[in-house]
């Protein structure tokens, strides 16, 4: 899936050289962490996995740039038609676009999971709960586990039952650490993202969960963010039993998952303040994490 190029060949090679420049800058400038871990894959994967980063970055920012699901839902169909292979000259000034393109066609990467990628994630745009754990696991599954399962294939790893037990169960950490270090955010909205089922585990529903409690409201709220986070643990463990399984040499691009635990760790001690203040995990303490993880290979 190649986007028109009426210069010939050598532009084109330009072009995609300043594209994936582009994508790598754009990681390391508001992903700094993700940017750092991609740092341990090989050259011959690390500008295709960036460009799927900087894919994903253009894609979350999308329901902070506008308050109406309106023009939202134009910006994901824009991405939704530029994969499918339309908007050709569009995609060719875009950078990012132009990447991911070369990308998915060099790749031979699934063109229709792009496009159920994007469909979930125009549940962003919207105040609909996510009802049970299972709704969660699938909205995740087919966001951030794909674009991990991506990564993964564009990293050379064999895609087998294993790979996708360390995508899906990596996928929801990274999804799960997400949405907490977000909660000040969808709380300011009146969104939540934790699963309702979770929520009347600790005598909550959605209105409760979001009111302005007293003390013991306040601590039931600090007692669902606490289970939300030990879920998101849960599954960080289960993906490093299957990345263990995998050949060490593709291993690299699980690295994510190491700061995504420190957020979960994060939320943990302190649940009640990750209502109101966003998560911080001190850069010195995610670096140390990922080198460790690194060496020690998971």
């Amino acid at each position: 899936m190649r986007t028109a190029d009426p210069h010939g060949s050598a532009s084109r090679e330009t072009a995609l050289k300043d594209a994936f420049a582009h994508c790598a800058g754009l990681v390391r400038e508001e992903d700094r962490p993700r940017y750092a871990a991609r740092l341990f894959l090989p050259e011959t994967a690390r500008n295709a996995v960036l460009a799927l980063d900087a894919f994903r970055l253009e894609t979350l920012k999308i329901p902070f740039l506008t308050s109406e699901a309106g023009p939202a839902e134009i910006r994901l169909q824009w991405w939704r038609e530029v994969i499918e292979g339309g908007r050709e000259s569009e995609a060719a000034a875009h950078p990012v676009a132009l990447a991911l393109c070369s990308v998915i066609g060099d790749r031979s990467l699934p063109v229709p999971a792009f496009g159920r990628y994007l469909e979930a994630r125009a549940f962003d745009l919207y105040h609909d709960p996510v009802p049970d754990r299972a709704a969660l696991e699938g909205l995740i599954g087919e966001t951030e586990s794909f674009l991990m399962q991506m990564a993964a294939i564009v990293a050379g790893l064999e895609q087998n039952s294993t790979l996708a037990d360390a995508c899906g169960h990596g996928g929801m950490t990274v999804g799960i650490a997400r949405l907490l270090r977000l909660l000040p955010w969808h709380t300011s909205r009146q969104q939540v993202r934790l699963p309702l089922d979770l929520l009347a585990e600790h005598g909550l529903d959605e209105a409760g969960f979001l009111a302005e409690h007293g003390e013991a409201g306040g601590e039931a709220q600090g007692r669902t963010v606490a289970a939300f986070a030990r879920l998101g643990l849960e599954h960080s463990q289960k993906a490093r039993a299957s990345i263990r399984q995998l050949q060490k040499a593709g291993r690299a691009v699980f690295l994510p998952i190491t700061e995504a635990e420190l957020v979960l760790r994060a939320a943990m001690g302190a649940p009640q303040p990750a209502l109101a203040q966003p998560l911080a995990v001190s850069p010195l303490k995610a670096q140390w994490a990922l080198w460790r993880t690194a060496l020690a290979g998971f």
